[in-house]
């Protein structure tokens, strides 16, 4: 600025400068933060104290690919071009932690029944807050007896999965007069004595087989409500017709895990079913037969031969059952 100066009546010019030669001041802060996430010089350093607007920079870019800890310099920068480094530590942490979920557990539901798939279920993570379940249930029929797979999956901000399987096992309602648990631990016994840890599924299968043709006195009446019921009188009674031998195989393959189907004889009056032990499906039918046979792991065209030749012994819908390989199962 331009200053005039009087003296005794004389006038002297002279120059006034106002200048900012003060550096800022701040406070560093060591900062810690994960690899993915978004920060800038502005968060090492507090309590900024200058007289003109404050700059704050990088005086050196951190290495971001760096896991670990490294030494930054922080550059303040005031209007008047005066400057102050400070220096800070960062370290920068790798998210490779899935989120942990709880509760998934095995249900068992009678047709009809709703089923909560929620309740129970937590999902926590070490670094998000909410992370948000996912739960996939496309898979499961509530109106179809059978054992459906349900998906829990979630997923971090950092791209952290975890997936969880449940099985959903759908079941026929109860009828009066069985006690399903009693019903349930009988098979549970049967399939203890009749079967072994080394036995694989065909051999479980067939030993099914074998118990079921022999532990049921064949008599021709039964009651076809449902299937549990006929379960229930050949396995407990000890007596029944085909829909008992069906039913209590039916019971045993459900509790052993093994695939199945039920078959109907077209117009009625047989039932037997169908089982996949992996290679495809076949014929399962334990009831005994006068004319003798075997009907364990038949394809369609042995068990359509049987049949022919035994007075339409078995006559079923092609089109609403899946196909059997061509070859016969392996022995």
């Amino acid at each position: 600025y331009t200053v005039e100066i009087r003296i005794g009546g004389r006038v002297h010019d002279s120059v006034l400068i106002i200048a900012d030669t003060t550096p800022p001041e701040a406070v560093s802060v060591n900062q810690i933060f994960w690899m993915d996430e978004s920060f800038s010089a502005e968060d090492f350093v507090t309590d900024i104290s200058d007289v003109t607007p404050v700059t704050i920079t990088y005086q050196i870019e951190p290495d971001l690919t760096l896991p670990g800890t490294q030494q930054i310099a922080v550059l303040l920068t005031d209007e008047a071009g005066n400057q102050t480094v400070l220096e800070a530590s960062l370290e920068l942490m790798i998210d490779d932690e899935p989120p942990v979920i709880k509760g998934v557990e095995d249900k068992v539901v009678h047709i009809g029944e709703s089923v909560s798939y929620r309740q129970g279920v937590t999902v926590t993570d070490n670094r998000d807050a909410d992370v948000q379940l996912e739960i996939d249930s496309s898979a499961v029929n509530l109106r179809s007896e059978g054992t459906y797979t349900v998906i829990y999956s979630a997923v971090d901000q950092a791209g952290n999965e975890t997936i969880k399987e449940a099985l959903v096992t759908v079941r026929e309602p109860v009828p009066a007069g069985v006690d399903e648990e009693r019903l349930y631990n009988l098979a549970d016994d049967i399939l203890s004595d009749i079967t072994h840890d080394q036995m694989d599924q065909r051999q479980i299968a067939k030993a099914i087989y074998t118990y079921t043709r022999t532990h049921i006195r064949y008599v021709n009446e039964s009651d076809k409500s449902s299937w549990l019921l006929g379960a229930d009188q050949g396995l407990r009674q000890g007596f029944g017709d085909c829909y008992n031998y069906f039913a209590a195989a039916k019971l045993l393959m459900n509790r052993a895990g093994i695939e199945n189907i039920d078959v109907l004889k077209t117009g009625g009056g047989h039932y037997w079913s169908m089982i996949n032990l992996g290679d495809g499906w076949y014929h399962f039918d334990a009831t005994p037969r006068r004319t003798g046979g075997e009907f364990f792991m038949l394809t369609d065209q042995e068990l359509q031969t049987y049949s022919d030749a035994n007075d339409d012994s078995h006559i079923w819908d092609r089109d609403a059952y899946p196909a059997t390989p061509d070859e016969p199962a392996e022995s």
